[in-house]
């Protein structure tokens, strides 16, 4: 990626925060964390919902970060013409 940036711009600097991405998986992310925490007040008696495990929820916000990562940083301005 570094070495087909256009001259004179930074690909490391070349971010491009929309808000459609940001704002569409902060939702996500706030969605998530209400729902484990609905699940986990909600399952207090014995045949009731278990509680969603803590590595799940960390694997799940992990793939929300790549996700922003990829829409956001210098990689989805090279999307269209490398898309190899």
């Amino acid at each position: 990626m570094l070495a087909h940036a256009p001259p004179g711009t930074s690909a490391l600097f070349g971010w491009s925060i929309a808000p459609l991405p940001v704002l569409s998986l902060a939702a996500l992310a706030a969605l998530w964390l209400v729902g484990v925490r609905h699940v986990r007040t909600r399952s207090v008696g014995i045949g009731q919902a278990r509680p969603i495990p803590r590595s799940r929820s960390i694997l799940f916000l992990a793939g929300l970060a790549t996700l922003f990562v990829a829409l956001c940083s210098p990689i989805d301005t090279y999307a269209d013409d490398l898309f190899s």
